[in-house]
């Protein structure tokens, strides 16, 4: 099965009630099938999990109050084909990291997307890769990746769980691999859940809570490879209690001798370290790391298997005709900021498609509804690779009302897969950034089509840019 995922916006405030309406062919309006399901008044989005990958589907939404209704324009999306894993609704975490030679941005393609930032300098490196492109680059001291939030969807004392990659380790040392943690702590009440680590001389160990300062320790008899590419995996079956470990493709297993323990706090997920560490810290992955994957739920290695050759699959993304993502010109609209009466600014933005980070350039032509002149600060400083300056390499607008728009020409039409933005590099930058927009397409500049509206989006951080994923409708 695929993931459609329908958006839209509710404008009513009396309905009774919102109907989705699916069909393999066009629907029309005045005789339109059985509902797929009904939705409670309020709704804006509807995630159908019953289509069928490769198969071309036709959506219309209807709000009713009695017999009385008024019906959408029609949407048609056709999955890119089933994703090809079994237990992809249980993926919590997929980070193929692809990207360019030094890139900072790590991306997640599982649904929902989590934001994942770089600690002490992480970058990605076409030097190695699992499987054609980039990793992520460790230096054997400080740097990793971890979610830049907790989530549920690591959370895993208690379920059965798998954690997964690839890694080409420069060096046999000790070396944390994956893990589940509040702060780097065994006995804190927000301390380490879980943790995947390399021992000094190159043994894998399972490590879990168990409430106190010495947690489960299992040390593996399996050896990693040093200068080479692997795929090492961790799994553990709760109604066992039992741990299991993979270097690749061959698998052990233990009986742990007491049962875990979960911290209070919600966890985070790293790869390649432990949320919390400090920069004195040198055990975090001495190597590369590639398709990490984290399955909440399922142990899917229970026994030797064959590692995967290919990326790990992604949720079936849907193709929206109307809207589309493949434009000359895309552009940011803003109806409102997030608290600043005046202004509107950003920083940076990036046009993504699928491995190439950025598909702007400086010099590129861009327009604006407004900018302030002191700084110069049109909506060509947005793509001129400057992070740092907040007043004349940003776009701030000139004070008047909203809404507030720039627009960017790539040169010729491209399929953009994620719209990044970077809010203002000072201590009012998040509070100028937008709250509600819409990133439109166009093919002349002139006439623009909406591609995916947000609104009440305020969860901007000074030095972190807020990724859109337009082919799912998600932003993080």
């Amino acid at each position: 099965m695929a993931i459609i995922r329908l958006n839209w916006t509710d404008p009513n405030s009396v309905e009774e009630g919102y109907k989705v309406y699916r069909s393999t062919s066009p629907i029309d309006p005045g005789g339109l099938p059985v509902p797929l399901v009904t939705l409670p008044p309020g709704s804006e989005t509807f995630d159908d999990t019953s289509a069928a990958g490769g198969s071309t589907y036709y959506y219309r939404i209807v709000a009713f109050i009695g017999s009385e209704v008024k019906v959408s324009n029609e949407v048609v999306a056709t999955p890119e084909g089933s994703s090809g894993d079994p237990y992809i609704s249980n993926v919590t975490a997929l980070l193929h990291f692809d990207g360019e030679d030094g890139s900072p941005t790590m991306i997640d393609s599982s649904i929902p997307p989590k934001n994942f930032n770089p600690v002490y300098g992480a970058v990605l490196t076409t030097t190695w890769s699992a499987t054609g492109g980039s990793s992520l680059q460790g230096n054997g001291t400080t740097r990793f990746v971890a979610s830049a939030a907790a989530d549920p969807g690591f959370d895993l004392l208690g379920s059965d769980f798998t954690v997964e990659g690839y890694f080409y380790f420069d060096s046999i040392q000790t070396n944390w691999l994956f893990s589940t943690a509040g702060s780097a702590a065994w006995n804190s009440s927000n301390g380490i859940h879980f943790l995947l680590a390399v021992d000094p001389s190159g043994y894998l160990q399972f490590q879990i809570s168990n409430g106190t300062s010495s947690p489960i320790i299992w040390t593996s008899t399996l050896v990693i490879p040093q200068g080479q590419g692997v795929h090492v995996a961790c799994c553990y079956v709760a109604s066992t209690n039992t741990a299991y470990i993979g270097v690749g493709g061959t698998v052990q297993s233990q009986v742990l001798p007491s049962t875990p323990v979960r911290p209070s706090g919600d966890p985070y997920f790293a790869a390649g370290g432990i949320r919390g560490v400090d920069s004195s810290v040198k055990d975090c992955l001495a190597g590369r790391a590639d398709e990490v994957r984290v399955t909440k739920g399922v142990a899917r290695y229970i026994s030797n298997f064959t590692p995967p050759s290919v990326p790990f699959p992604d949720p079936a993304a849907p193709k929206l005709s109307d809207g589309g993502l493949t434009w000359r010109y895309w552009r940011v609209y803003v109806t409102a900021t997030v608290s600043d009466p005046t202004y509107c600014g950003l920083q940076e933005i990036k046009l993504r498609s699928g491995t190439t980070e950025d598909l702007t350039a400086p010099g590129m032509s861009t327009g604006q509804s407004s900018f302030y002149a002191g700084d110069s600060a049109t909506f060509a400083k947005v793509i001129d690779n400057n992070e740092q300056n907040a007043g004349s390499n940003s776009w701030i607008t000139d004070g008047s009302a909203a809404p507030h728009w720039g627009w960017v020409d790539l040169g010729s039409a491209a399929k953009v897969s994620h719209f990044l933005m970077l809010p203002q590099n000072y201590s009012g930058g998040p509070g100028r950034a937008p709250k509600d927009f819409i990133i439109q397409g166009s093919d002349d500049g002139v006439t623009w089509t909406d591609v995916r509206s947000f609104t009440g989006v305020t969860g901007w951080a000074q030095g972190r840019y807020n990724i859109v994923y337009l082919e799912t409708g998600y932003i993080v």
